[in-house]
């Protein structure tokens, strides 16, 4: 009997706790303005990824932080200067990117924007001195910030998924 109790107080409790944080999130003009930026930021990258080299290159440069954390599913853990390098000698080469599923929440006043999205990425990249050929289905997020004006990527992390 306490058991029953104690079990349809916590659901109760739960259900309340569920309702009132549904119900106190309000989007600010901030949220909604970074939202957009940080959209557009991740919807132009494709196809200068694609392109690879230099462009590729300067793209990431400018648009991550120097400690960028960045996740690989196949080399783990690199450096801003790891895949800048790569980019730009082609080592690490998308031939196509397909990216859906984009959800953007803006977070900090709209300072703070944590993207997440399915993709379809084929290409190929030097992984510790091995170049592999590959066909991925992955989960990414995004963390951006904006410091002075100038949203920055601070995390990429990748994982890859089984495909439907």
């Amino acid at each position: 009997m306490r058991t029953g109790v104690l079990s349809m107080l916590l659901v109760v409790s739960m259900f309340g706790l569920a309702q009132g944080q549904e119900t106190s999130k309000e989007t600010t003009a901030g949220d909604e303005a970074a939202i957009n930026e940080v959209t557009k930021i991740e919807k132009d990258k494709i196809p200068i990824l694609v392109m690879s080299g230099p462009a590729a290159a300067d793209w990431f440069d400018s648009h991550n932080l120097d400690d960028l954390a960045y996740q690989d599913p196949d080399a783990g853990v690199l450096t801003k200067a790891q895949v800048s390098a790569q980019l730009r000698s082609g080592n690490r080469k998308p031939s196509s990117i397909k990216q859906y599923d984009h959800h953007v929440r803006a977070y900090s006043n709209g300072t703070v924007a944590v993207v997440t999205y399915l993709g379809d990425v084929t290409g190929k990249k030097d992984t510790m001195g091995n170049t592999l050929s590959f066909v991925s289905h992955e989960a990414t997020t995004d963390v951006w910030v904006k410091q002075d004006g100038v949203w920055k990527r601070a995390v990429h992390a990748v994982t890859r998924v089984p495909s439907k």
